[in-house]
């Protein structure tokens, strides 16, 4: 196995959702603080990724990862003067 592989095999998920954004011009989507770890890839372009409480943001490109742990609201953007909308009510609910 990889790192990344054995790390989630240690973290035991019980259960997880994939979505795919496509997203162009000025956008930006936040998450609230939540319970569990999020994984991100960015499989092509670039964002900008702003966690609460970190005064850095990070440039994502084509090919990145992120692994998230929880308790910190964040967004994605492609500009920081952007409103933020909801993630949770961009994306139609998992089942």
């Amino acid at each position: 196995m990889d790192a990344l592989s054995d790390v989630l095999t240690l973290l035991k998920p019980v259960s997880y959702a994939f979505r795919g954004l496509d997203a162009g011009e000025r956008w930006a989507l936040s998450y609230p603080a939540g319970t569990g770890i999020k994984c991100y890839a960015v499989y092509s372009g670039a964002c900008w990724l702003r966690v609460q409480g970190v005064d850095t943001a990070m440039y994502l490109r084509a090919g990145d990862f992120v692994l998230l742990a929880q308790g910190r609201a964040f967004r994605f953007d492609s500009q920081a003067d952007v409103p933020a909308i909801d993630a949770e009510n961009f994306f139609p609910k998992c089942r």
